[in-house]
């Protein structure tokens, strides 16, 4: 059991090494991480703040960690708002910091349509620590760890980066339903990060597509807010494919919904997921609350899932009805 422990770790510590940027299932928040061209255009101002753990049940746990705040300057047809993420995997084997400032440029066509430009820049500090890394020389056929090595490199534990992203975001909206496009291209300036080698290492480009939409389903005489809320995410980053497909259902102020997440790797076996996710809104949608299931239904390894929660507050609305629910 000693030895299997061991082995988890190595694989877990090792696999942190590799800069590979987090999929969040709470797409409604998410694309504010993603994409500075959400800033400003949907509300006046707010703020959120998402928090994922990856197998709880697990040894070297992985946390991702983002909030935000966004705020639109109407009068320039200008959003703005700072952004922080935090990257913490194997027990501390490695963290990512990022502080970002984002600003967009959007326009208003004719009152129901809107096109915006962002750009993100932002502080980046990664730090390895390599005491937590388990090598081969460390490992004994009886024994198991034996705690002590000769491999741990002296530098290269730390690195802070400027890091440059952008996007671009098309919204359409009226009284009763709207729906959104965003791209958006993360790293532009591909940041070093080499801590194990002399040659440099540098974070890779991340390419990400969402769409989701916001419908009204009710029928004239209902009395109760119903509303489907369809989803997709499509990301790319150094020849790992991440896409998620589903939808959440809005009944009154209570939010489900069921989604599949399938990550399609080169050189190791694809995986899927099923998300399942439970939320609710309090007054008038002004404050949102959303909590996310992941449970990989390809893989061995449980460990008790990957587990999501949101918040997200609306400090100022926009519009005089919000149809903006994007939990």
């Amino acid at each position: 059991m000693k030895k299997y422990l061991i082995i988890i770790l190595f694989i877990s510590s090792f696999s942190a090494i590799k800069a590979q940027d987090p999929i969040y299932m709470n797409i409604g928040l998410a694309k504010y991480c993603y994409n500075p061209a959400i800033f400003g255009i949907d509300y006046k101002y707010n703020i959120g703040i998402n928090l994922r753990q990856i197998y709880p049940f697990l040894p070297n746990t992985t946390y991702n960690s983002f909030a935000f705040f966004s705020a639109d300057i109407n009068q320039y047809k200008v959003g703005t708002g700072v952004s922080f993420e935090r990257y913490y995997e194997g027990n501390g084997a490695l963290e990512v910091n990022i502080a970002s400032l984002n600003f967009s440029k959007y326009f208003v066509f004719d009152r129901k349509y809107v096109l915006s430009f962002g750009l993100k820049t932002g502080y980046l500090n990664r730090k390895m620590n390599w005491s937590k890394f388990i090598f081969s020389d460390q490992l004994d056929p009886v024994f198991g760890n034996n705690g002590s090595t000769s491999a741990i490199p002296t530098d290269n534990e730390n690195f802070n980066n400027f890091d440059v992203s952008s996007g671009i975001v098309f919204m359409k909206f009226n009284e009763t339903n709207n729906s959104l496009i965003s791209f958006s291209v993360n790293h532009m300036n591909s940041p070093n990060y080499s801590h194990y080698s002399s040659e440099i290492e540098r974070y890779p480009l991340t390419y990400i597509l969402i769409y989701q939409g916001n419908y009204d389903i009710n029928n004239i005489t209902d009395k109760v807010k119903k509303r489907i809320l369809p989803v997709f995410l499509y990301s790319y980053q150094r020849k790992n494919t991440n896409i998620i497909l589903g939808t959440d259902f809005i009944y009154s102020q209570f939010l489900v919904g069921l989604k599949m997440r399938t990550k399609l790797r080169e050189l190791s076996k694809n995986q899927t997921f099923i998300i399942s996710s439970l939320g609710f809104n309090l007054n008038n949608d002004m404050i949102r609350f959303v909590y996310n299931y992941e449970y990989p239904i390809t893989s061995t390894i449980r460990g008790g899932g990957i587990h999501e929660v949101g918040l997200q507050i609306v400090l100022k609305n926009k519009h005089k009805k919000n149809c903006n629910s994007y939990i």
